[in-house]
């Protein structure tokens, strides 16, 4: 499966996914976020406002049945320092991704409204079917399909 590049819209709660391009080939993980926000970001952006971006990357050796390689890096301006702070952790969700063909999720723009969002990433009908869905957080609470007790039951997600 490629790889492609997945934004998330917070604006205008759209998802859209797009070929990887040349200067991030070879990049991942720690090593991808500065990339991104240098080529994307305006040096002088409000490190809370709406033209900083949230990123999602798989580390490069995601997949790769290594002991603790399966990483993934979360990335964005600080609001501290201006400059590129990232933080990493274990377990599946770098390697979901790569498994979804994704080398970066990018979180763009503001939301309208004031409240919690929630970004559900699902692969429930294989690769044809693969979807990104932005929902209020109030969502996970209120009875039918997305609540938390219903997805619970689902438990462990596939």
């Amino acid at each position: 499966m490629a790889e492609a590049i997945w934004r998330a819209n917070v604006t205008t709660q759209t998802v859209t996914t797009e070929p990887v391009p040349d200067s991030w080939q070879g990049l991942a993980g720690r090593a991808l976020i500065p990339r991104i926000l240098l080529d994307e970001i305006p040096p002088t952006c409000e490190p809370l406002g709406p033209f900083n971006k949230l990123l999602f990357t798989p580390g490069l050796l995601v997949g790769h049945m290594l002991s603790s390689c399966d990483r993934i890096s979360v990335g964005a301006k600080s609001p501290l320092t201006g400059g590129v702070k990232e933080a990493n952790a274990g377990g599946t969700t770098g390697l979901k991704l790569v498994h979804m063909g994704i080398k970066a999720l990018i979180v763009e723009g503001a939301p309208a409204g004031d409240g919690w969002w929630t970004l559900y990433l699902n692969q429930d009908g294989g690769l044809a079917s693969m979807r990104l869905t932005i929902w209020p957080a109030w969502a996970l609470t209120t009875p039918g399909p997305g609540c938390v007790k219903n997805m619970v039951k689902k438990w462990p997600f596939r």
